[in-house]
């Protein structure tokens, strides 16, 4: 019998067989020997018993090395819990409830939230296009000048009136579409340069001291009100009447030549 396990472990030292692999077959020996005592009381005597027990066991070291020197897959003895250790995680049951979600994928061209537009620039003040040049005189980029007069109390305040209609005034009243005073300001400073420039478009008189202009601005800048425009279903206008005394705004309005 010594001489069998000297020959069992110098097989295995030889293939190189770690103590982890020698540690499992000792277990599956143990399990089989119990396995076999259980089984054989009483029926088998003791010395076949030792003996079957001495083939068993060599057989059990020797099946690693036999399986590595000739490349196959030798009869053995293992047990369920062996078999499921070495089979592909993978391929082993899952407990209910806890199986891997496979995980959300993002596209690719994903893109993240857009962010808000740019806020719209704050609207022009009067400030921005006049100059003050004296108490309640205003010059602007182009050169005229808004001072005091007209029922309104300032050329300002007159022009402004000129941005909403007036349905009971007697006869027509031209309306600018556009109601911004600091925008309407910037339109009459255009219709003065272009009246200066003169042209097909300009249409000059002289009534004392002042100028008067009637310029064609290729476009709609307003319509017809008062009583007579409601009349006529407020017709659009693209004349502007500009009226000036040298250098000093008197009146404009929207006309219909």
């Amino acid at each position: 019998m010594p001489q069998l396990h000297c020959s069992a472990d110098s097989e295995i030292i030889k293939t190189g067989y770690n103590t982890t692999t020698m540690a499992r077959n000792n277990q599956q020996i143990a399990r089989t020997l119990q396995s076999m005592l259980r089984s054989g009381q009483g029926r088998m005597r003791t010395s076949t018993m030792l003996v079957m027990l001495v083939l068993v066991g060599g057989y059990l070291f020797a099946e690693p090395a036999l399986e590595s020197q000739f490349g196959v897959d030798l009869p053995g003895i293992h047990t369920p819990s062996d078999e499921v250790a070495e089979a592909n995680p993978s391929e082993i049951p899952q407990p209910a409830g806890k199986a891997e979600q496979p995980a959300k994928s993002t596209p690719a061209d994903a893109k993240p939230a857009e962010a808000k537009s740019a806020e719209a620039p704050a609207p022009l003040a009067l400030d921005d296009v006049l100059e003050e040049i004296g108490r309640d005189t205003y010059r602007t980029e182009a050169g005229l000048i808004y001072g005091r007069g007209s029922v309104h109390g300032t050329r300002i305040e007159h022009l402004k009136s000129h941005a909403k209609d007036d349905p009971d005034r007697p006869g027509q009243h031209g309306v600018f579409d556009e109601n911004d005073p600091a925008k309407l300001v910037q339109l009459i400073d255009e219709v003065y340069l272009k009246a200066l420039e003169g042209g097909r478009q300009v249409q000059h008189e002289h009534q004392g001291s002042r100028d008067v202009y009637t310029v064609d601005m290729q476009r709609r800048i307003g319509s017809i009100g008062g009583e007579s425009g409601a009349r006529r279903n407020h017709p659009p206008a693209r004349h502007v009447r500009l009226v000036v005394d040298g250098e000093r705004f008197i009146t404009a309005y929207p006309v219909t030549p």
